[in-house]
């Protein structure tokens, strides 16, 4: 889960996930929410996502990205890790909102973003 600017970390991952040739590795989900809806490497993530196990859901608000969590907590099982990026107050709301849906947080990994909210 990527929000605003924190999409920079997965970016640097699926470019990893691309040079080692990674089309058959665990299927994976990004999920990037941008309230300006800029969604900031857009086409280079859609062609990182088309040459790595990677699917990108590009999201307008926080809701939305709820929404989608509960829908992959529904279809996978709770062994699932999730990272989230992103601002500090994005990070602490996805993370709680983790642990409400009974996430253990040995599978949540956080990277939290100091600075303008």
């Amino acid at each position: 889960m990527a929000g605003g600017i924190g999409i920079t970390p997965f970016r640097a991952i699926l470019k990893q996930l691309e040079a080692e040739g990674n089309r058959g590795g665990k299927p994976s989900e990004l999920l990037y929410v941008d309230s300006q809806e800029a969604h900031l490497y857009k086409d280079e993530l859609d062609e990182l996502a088309r040459n790595t196990s990677i699917d990108v859901h590009y999201l307008s608000t926080r809701n939305d990205m709820y929404s989608y969590i509960d829908e992959f907590i529904a279809s996978h099982n709770n062994n699932a890790q999730y990272f989230v990026s992103g601002p500090k107050s994005m990070v602490e709301s996805m993370t709680n909102y983790l642990k409400e849906k009974h996430i253990s947080k040995r599978n949540i990994k956080k990277d939290a973003f100091r600075g303008v909210e």
